[in-house]
């Protein structure tokens, strides 16, 4: 999406499913947080992991992130599936609890 759009969640248990519409090898994921929209960089996503599914039932953890400060993350994996998952732990650098992404990039083949 552009940097105008924004997915954002305020659930206790925050993620955000993405279709693949069929299996895929995944080589990298890129994560645009809040800093990549033009907020505060105190709002980028701190903790998050990253997982895949042929099924949506079964996922296999691809990456898990901590201590991320950055506005755009990039993180190379061996992964493959379906659907793939970004499951925010900690969304801000603080005590905001709101979850602010402006794009999730699958790169695969």
């Amino acid at each position: 999406g552009s940097a105008t759009d924004k997915w954002c969640s305020l659930a206790d248990q925050k993620y955000l499913d993405v279709d693949l519409g069929a299996s895929y090898s995944i080589t990298d994921f890129v994560v645009a947080h809040a800093g990549a929209g033009n907020e505060d960089v105190n709002y980028n996503t701190k903790d998050f992991d990253i997982s895949a599914s042929a099924d949506k039932s079964a996922w296999t953890n691809c990456a898990t992130v901590t201590g991320n400060a950055a506005n755009v993350t990039k993180h190379s994996v061996t992964c493959s599936g379906r659907y793939v998952r970004l499951s925010v732990k900690s969304p801000t650098q603080g005590s905001d609890k709101a979850a602010r992404i402006y794009e999730f990039e699958v790169v695969g083949k």
